[in-house]
């Protein structure tokens, strides 16, 4: 069976399941089967964890322990093994979509606030809903899969009421070999033509994205991780869109990945800084729940395989209709109109790969 056909099975049976890609990698993993659950069982081998952007606003960190394990676009369906099937929850309540004018209007209240000295940046998100049929879901995945090969690319559901589907530029902590790496990810400009010589970034991009390095400096240190290696900042590309860059690269020996997870998320390219006062602004200003949007997810083996990545570039699926989440850095320098603009390119990156070009809808917006 394709894996397309297998998706529309398993949403149509109540199975959970996930199926990603990993960043310039071909190869499309499906886990399926299990559960999804609050209680972890991190070293567990098919071990994938979905986690919000904060706790205790009606959202948990989840565990996903898969009974089954895929490769590739054909499923052998009657080979695996499903103890839950026919799953059912709650019905998911659609996020608040906002106008442009209250949007334009939270912009000026938060550039207010940082002036007074509240916070020197807070990242505002939106969301765009859209039209997006359930049968034509998994062929949205296999697009984003093709025209993102530089992205952590993901499909998944809980068998009851939570899906959500998306394309993350962004790594929040990947082992490779010896090392654990990180990034900071901030600054957004439309691109042209995909060269980097052609980006020029302003001044209040450049610090936008210097407040996540240097935060991200300021966890290592503070967790006496001396010993690293740093490139960049660079220019690079997710779809149309560039960002700026700076790697980090950690010995493994000398890193806690668990303590190093913990103090990480969220970073300022998420949330803001200072953390707590760019948090708490965020939750009184912005009308929707963000759930998982800027949280994390990946694969959760620390002994052996850990690749998480932010939870960006994202969509909430809700019946036939996609929740697009899509957010921007502001700083005292910000430029509301600009700010929205981004946002607009920011969902464009996943609206281009639906079937209906003109999929936005119009909700009740405040």
């Amino acid at each position: 069976m394709h894996l397309k056909a297998a998706h529309l099975f398993f949403l149509e049976n109540g199975i959970p399941f996930v199926s990603y890609r990993l960043p310039w990698t071909a190869n499309i993993v499906t886990l399926s089967g299990g559960i999804f659950s609050a209680e972890g069982a991190e070293d567990d081998d098919n071990t994938f964890v979905f986690a919000p952007f904060g706790s205790g606003h009606g959202h948990v960190k989840l565990y996903y322990n898969a009974e089954n394990v895929a490769f590739g676009t054909e499923i052998d369906i009657d080979s695996l093994t499903f103890t839950e099937a026919g799953l059912t929850g709650n019905e998911v309540p659609a996020p608040i979509v906002v106008t442009k004018d209250v949007y334009l209007n939270q912009v000026a209240t938060l550039i207010s606030a940082m002036k007074k000295g509240q916070a020197k940046k807070v990242v505002l998100s939106r969301v765009v809903a859209a039209k997006l049929a359930l049968d034509d879901q998994p062929k949205v995945f296999e697009l984003l899969c093709s025209k993102h090969p530089g992205a952590f690319v993901y499909f998944l559901s809980d068998g009851k009421q939570m899906r959500w589907m998306g394309a993350s530029p962004e790594t929040l902590l990947l082992k490779k070999e010896q090392h654990y790496i990180t990034m900071s990810l901030a600054g957004t400009k439309k691109s042209v033509d995909g060269q980097p010589e052609n980006i020029q970034w302003n001044p209040k991009e450049l610090e936008e994205q210097a407040f996540v390095t240097d935060y991200i400096h300021d966890v290592l240190r503070n967790l006496n991780m001396e010993d690293y290696t740093i490139s960049g900042p660079e220019t690079v590309f997710a779809g149309h869109l560039a960002h700026l860059k700076t790697t980090f690269h950690m010995p493994a020996e000398k890193c806690d990945a668990a303590q190093l997870i913990e103090k990480l998320h969220p970073t300022p390219a998420v949330c803001g800084l200072p953390q707590k006062e760019a948090f708490d602004l965020i939750f009184a200003t912005e009308l929707h729940n963000r759930a998982y949007y800027t949280g994390y997810l990946g694969i959760l083996k620390p002994q052996e395989e850990l690749k998480l990545f932010v939870n960006l570039r994202c969509m909430q699926l809700i019946g036939n209709e996609a929740y697009i989440y899509v957010g921007g850095g502001l700083t005292e320098a910000s430029d509301p109109e600009a700010e929205w603009d981004e946002t607009e390119a920011k969902a464009e990156t996943l609206l281009s790969v639906f079937p209906n070009k003109n999929a936005t809808l119009q909700h009740d917006a405040r």
